[in-house]
């Protein structure tokens, strides 16, 4: 059925069976979707979570300004 054939179908439809339709209709995206998400999502984030990790300790928020001040000067002069 193409989707004028089914949107005709649906408008002669009662309301109740309608509204029962269109529950399953969006049951079945939900599914859908929530797959898609989690393909998505599921090798990724495994790749990206060890290039946020730093070699070493966190730098303290002093060592930060001053690596910006520093990269500031730099750029500037």
């Amino acid at each position: 059925m193409t989707y004028r054939e089914i949107a005709a179908e649906f408008k002669q439809l009662p309301i109740g069976e309608r509204l029962l339709l269109l529950e399953e209709l969006t049951r079945s995206l939900r599914v859908d979707l929530s797959e898609v998400k989690k393909s998505q999502n599921g090798g990724g984030f495994t790749l990206r979570r060890g290039m946020l990790k730093p070699a070493g300790s966190m730098p303290t928020d002093q060592e930060l300004q001053e690596n910006y001040v520093d990269y500031l000067v730099e750029k500037y002069l």
